[in-house]
């Protein structure tokens, strides 16, 4: 969860702008920046990483 912060600032990103690049539900994305991932599998969260560090080369 510190790395998908250190890549994505959750708090200060619009929803939507956390929606498009990591792919996930508006409801999900309020999850992911309260910092809640009990709903995330690993797998899941390794998949946010990829998709943020990719969105950023």
């Amino acid at each position: 969860m510190i790395e998908i912060h250190s890549l994505l600032d959750l708090k200060n990103t619009p929803i939507k702008n956390a929606v498009r690049v990591l792919g996930v539900t508006p409801s999900q994305a309020r999850k992911l920046a309260k910092g809640d991932i009990n709903k995330f599998s690993v797998f899941e969260l390794q998949t946010f990483l990829k998709r943020l560090n990719s969105a950023n080369p």
